[in-house]
């Protein structure tokens, strides 16, 4: 009976016992890897529907009009973030890549590129509910029908192509790709009749008011843009003109001139 136990205890060397003893036993199998996080919920709708809107317009316009949306929601979740693109590319570029033309390069300073990209973004939020309030006050004057909340997703979500073009601005070459934002046109002409109510035989003489409105708009932020942007240049620290015979910098309160050095 002893040598019986014996042959049925398991092997023991060192006090360890072999694993082959328990050949049903198997060594716990590691995690999956989990895999690698995606975009919050919030960018990943909003790409969805950026996706849909500029593929499929007639289709997604009906989708934002029976969306409940604010006033708020409306300028920080989708006017914020892509009005954005357009200064914040530029803002790199010029610091990255600064204007050369004819041997002359201009650099801004940083802080005074950095102050200029963080106005151009509220001016543009700015033109954005301003023309929608104009293209409301408008819409009944086209057997259209009053609703600020609908006008302004109606600007808001039709620029959304010419805000996505604003990434060409990274480079001096690409900029005049920035073209392709007129496709921006066409969305906001098929979201006229679903936002506004607008009937087909108004549209389009709305469709153009409504962009000589709007053109009108984003020449007085432009205008106000550019006079802020040279406020900035001169005030900035840090400015500079690089020309073949030397830099010129231009600062709040001095001007110093570069001279090529002497020969010989």
């Amino acid at each position: 009976m002893v040598a019986a136990d014996m042959r049925a205890a398991p092997a023991i060397e060192g006090g360890t016992i072999m694993a082959s003893e328990f050949p049903n036993d198997t060594p716990e199998t590691a995690a999956p890897t989990p895999p690698p996080p995606g975009p919050p919920p919030a960018a990943r709708n909003m790409i969805d529907r950026i996706k849909r809107l500029l593929m499929s317009p007639a289709a997604e316009w009906p989708a934002i009009e029976a969306e409940p949306m604010t006033v708020q929601g409306v300028m920080t979740s989708w006017v914020l973030p892509l009005a954005a693109i357009g200064p914040i590319a530029g803002l790199i570029r010029n610091i990255l890549f600064p204007l050369t033309l004819f041997g002359v390069s201009f650099r801004p300073s940083l802080v005074g590129s950095i102050v200029q990209a963080v106005i151009a973004i509220g001016l543009s939020m700015l033109g954005v509910w301003l023309w929608s309030l104009l293209l409301d006050a408008l819409a009944p004057s086209f057997k259209g029908t009053k609703n600020p909340i609908a006008a302004l997703k109606l600007v808001a979500f039709s620029a959304t192509a010419a805000w996505l073009c604003g990434i060409f601005q990274l480079t001096w070459p690409t900029a005049p790709l920035a073209i392709l934002g007129l496709y921006s046109v066409y969305l906001f002409w098929v979201g006229v009749p679903v936002m506004m109510k607008v009937p087909d035989d108004q549209r389009p003489v709305y469709v153009v008011v409504a962009v000589v409105v709007g053109i009108v708009v984003n020449w007085v932020v432009i205008a106000v843009a550019a006079a802020l942007a040279s406020t900035m240049f001169a005030m900035s620290p840090a400015s500079s003109i690089t020309t073949p015979g030397g830099t010129l910098t231009i600062g709040a309160t001095t001007i110093e001139t570069g001279k090529p050095a002497a020969k010989g």
